[in-house]
Order: structure tokens, then C-alpha cells, then sequence
């Protein structure tokens, strides 16, 4: 490895670029007693997980307010498109954030089921604008969609869903959409499945079932 960059007592401190034994860019930005400290750039797993980070650190981790950048194609060319703006803790997503779509994620969209998965994957379009198409906003806990959020359907951005959320998982008391503005369910979740007590709404916004779900199922 090679350095760039302020010392103090003999380690890193201060401003300063880290490079690898290949003379790529590992991190530019503060260093504290040898470790990223303050707000910087890792650009450590860029040529291995297509990733990159700006934002605050702490202990050498991401910490504090931060962008991760994932790798997409403007005009054929390799470029960052933003793949999630938000709070992190100890390297991890954690607090508030905005997540947005990548190719690995699935594609919620309007009307392909009864039970929240209309999930399909999808094609390279998603990766073309720098901000990217937002995914989910809402709150993390380690790395995980944890508590209160919202998700948005691709690539038109409506609101498909909002509620609780647990371990990535529709959790709790939430709503279904099922056009912009029109509910299709609201009630509660059981990761993914409408289940407890529950109202289905047609295509007009009329109460369509009300009373309790079971996994998805209605029973009545």
C-alpha cells in the first residue's frame, strides 16, 4: 500500500489518499491515529462489489450520514448512480435512509397479486439516471429495513406501500396500493401475507372483505 498525505506521531492523521500494491485508489479523505476518521471516499470494493461510499466515518467504518454509489452506464460509459443516501452506524445502514433500486432488488409494480409479492426483476434501465429510482425510505436497523417505511414502484415512483417493517418484511399494520392513491389493503402483515385483521378495496375503492386474513388468505 502507498500513502498520500499528513502524519502525526508517525500514522496517518489528518488529510491523506490511501492506494493499493496496483496504485488504485483505495479511500481519500481524514484519517485519525491510522484509521478513516471524519468525512471521506472508500472506494475499497468499487472494482469488486461495483460499490463506493462518501459520507462520515468513524473507527475506520462508515458512521454518521452517508451515500453508497453503485455502479451504472451513462452513454456506455461506467458511472456511480446513487443506491442509498442515510444515516449508518458501525458500518452498517442504520437510522433513516432512502434505498433506491439496483439489479439485484425485485420490482414492485401495481396489480400482479393479492398478497404484496409482485416482484419481478429488473432490466438494466433501472441503473441508467445518476439519483437512481427510489426503492424504499424509511428507517434501518443493522443494514435492514426495521421499523416505519414506504415502498415505491418502478419506474414511475408511486406509493405502493407503507407501514411496518420487519427484518425487510412487511411487519405490522400497513397499506397496500393498488393505483396512485388507491388503496388495495390496509391491515395488518405478516412477512409479505395480509394476515390479523384486514380491508381489501376493488378497483373502484370500495370495501371489498373486511375481517381476517390468515397468511394471505382470507378467513372470514
Amino acid at each position: 500500500m502507498r500513502y498520500e498525505g499528513e502524519y502525526k506521531n508517525g500514522k496517518y492523521h489528518g488529510f491523506g489518499k490511501l492506494y493499493d500494491d496496483r496504485n488504485e485508489l483505495l479511500y481519500e479523505g481524514e484519517f485519525e491515529e491510522g484509521v478513516y476518521s471524519g468525512e471521506g471516499t472508500s472506494m475499497e470494493f468499487w472494482n469488486i462489489l461495483d460499490q463506493m461510499y462518501f459520507g462520515n466515518f468513524f473507527n475506520g467504518k462508515p458512521h454518521g450520514y452517508g451515500t453508497e454509489f453503485a455502479k451504472g452506464r451513462e452513454n456506455g460509459e461506467v458511472a456511480p448512480i446513487t443506491l442509498f443516501k442515510g444515516q449508518f452506524k458501525n458500518g452498517r445502514r442504520h437510522g433513516n435512509g432512502v434505498l433506491n433500486y439496483s439489479l439485484s432488488d425485485k420490482i414492485f409494480r401495481f396489480g400482479m397479486s393479492h398478497d404484496a409479492n409482485y416482484q419481478y426483476q429488473p432490466d438494466n434501465s433501472v441503473l441508467k439516471t445518476e439519483e437512481g429510482y427510489k426503492l424504499y425510505e424509511g428507517e434501518f436497523v443493522e443494514g435492514r429495513q426495521e421499523g416505519y417505511g414506504k415502498i415505491f414502484t418502478y419506474p414511475d415512483g408511486h406509493l405502493y406501500y407503507e407501514g411496518e417493517f420487519t427484518r425487510d418484511s412487511f411487519n405490522g399494520k400497513g397499506m397496500i396500493y393498488q393505483a396512485p392513491g388507491v388503496l388495495l389493503y390496509e391491515g395488518g402483515f405478516r412477512f409479505n401475507k395480509w394476515h390479523g385483521f384486514g380491508i381489501s378495496y376493488n378497483k373502484s375503492g370500495r370495501v371489498s372483505k373486511k375481517g381476517y386474513w390468515e397468511l394471505g388468505y382470507f378467513r372470514g
